[in-house]
């Protein structure tokens, strides 16, 4: 296990030995894993070798720079909020050094970054990795080839996508507890401590669940072949409605007394806010404002109802996406929409239909000539109409 863990962060490869050294090592023991293990590092080691997320084919190395990435913004909030808390001489610039504590809604606005971090953040992540969530040509071709059945192919790949939300939900978020008690300095440690990890992992997760459970629902109603074409759309307007939330994040919170105070509908439609009222509600407890309490019930009720939606939802679009790179896109006509009134009309009282079955060889005769007339009729009347 320690030899695994140093190789995790390496960066490089590992050093090559000489014959000797190897041979003083003793035998390498591979380690057994089953089939099912197997694919889920597979599809999770998909999410992170592609075109796009990474171009040379390093993809342990890239999960590291990714994973420090996303954590580090947290922790670095975190750190800064220590000397608004602990004012010392030259900061903060007109406060006496024996000030109380920040005022409630400074603090709430505190609260509220962490929670609107961990939203945007898998936010981003669930929607940039959008595609590599459901099976293309490589999985249906090559490993449906394979003594694999369909059932542990299904299974393996929820496993790899609930580890990926999982491990950057954790990543996302595990930094900021760890300075949080120093830079806060709260009169109740364990409240603070369970707010905290209770909203941020639910606002995470809700915005995980909610674009998993959305471009699930378009796949099974659109198909594969109508999705194609908003679904480039709907992520790059996800991506900046995302980034818009985090960027407009000192507006907003100038804002936030205003709007919980008058219970303003945009905090009752905006998710962020619902997990801000867990925070505030585990944290102040019964002393909570109203607010909090009500925002915090639809913050869950939104939890489970996007949870339980998307556990349905992704079965079926799975199975419609693997039918249609299997089957190909459905075969549509071609012939110009502005002729097919003549063409029903034609059917119905001279011709007969082309799919009418024959019963003897003068129907087949029959058949076949009035398909050469239909098909003359339509080619003329599309003619004319282009004319």
């Amino acid at each position: 296990m320690k030899g695994e863990f140093q190789r995790l962060l390496m960066m490089s490869e590992p050093e090559i030995l000489a014959l000797n050294a190897q041979a003083a090592l003793g035998p390498v023991l591979a380690p057994e894993r089953s089939q099912l293990s197997l694919l889920v590092r597979h599809f999770l080691e998909r999410f992170f070798n592609h075109e796009t997320a990474s171009p040379d084919g390093d993809a342990k190395g890239r999960l590291i720079l990714i994973a420090v990435a996303t954590g580090i913004p947290g922790l670095i909030v975190a750190l800064y909020l220590w000397p608004v808390y602990h004012p010392f001489i030259g900061w903060l610039p007109g406060r006496a050094l024996n000030a109380d504590p920040p005022p409630n809604w400074l603090q709430v606005n505190h609260h509220f970054f962490f929670v609107l971090y961990s939203f945007v953040a898998m936010g981003i992540v669930t929607v940039f990795e959008w595609d590599l969530f459901f099976p293309d040509l490589l999985d249906v071709f090559v490993l449906a080839t394979l003594p694999i059945r369909d059932r542990k192919l299904f299974l393996a790949r929820v496993a790899a996508i609930a580890t990926f939300i999982v491990g950057f939900l954790l990543d996302a978020n595990f930094l900021a507890p760890l300075v949080l008690p120093a830079s806060f300095d709260p009169p109740n440690l364990p409240r603070l401590l369970a707010g905290h990890i209770v909203a941020v992992l639910a606002s995470g997760l809700f915005s995980a669940a909610f674009i998993l459970a959305l471009q699930g629902v378009l796949l099974s109603v659109l198909g594969e072949r109508f999705f194609r074409r908003p679904s480039l759309i709907l992520q790059g307007l996800s991506i900046t409605v995302l980034l818009m939330l985090l960027l407009l994040f000192p507006a907003l919170s100038g804002a936030v007394p205003m709007l919980l105070q008058s219970r303003n509908p945009f905090v009752l439609y905006c998710p962020p806010f619902w997990f801000l009222g867990i925070y505030q509600r585990v944290l102040e407890g019964p002393a909570a404002l109203p607010i909090y309490g009500r925002l915090a019930e639809t913050g869950c009720a939104a939890l489970l109802i996007t949870n339980a939606a998307a556990a349905p939802v992704y079965p079926l679009a799975y199975v419609r996406r693997v039918g249609q790179l299997v089957l190909g896109p459905c075969a549509h006509g071609t012939r110009n929409w502005a002729v097919r009134p003549l063409d029903a009309l034609l059917h119905a009282t001279v011709l007969r239909p082309p799919w009418a079955a024959p019963s003897s060889t003068s129907s087949i005769k029959h058949c076949c000539v009035s398909r050469a007339i239909a098909s003359t009729w339509s080619s003329i009347a599309e003619s004319a109409f282009l004319l």
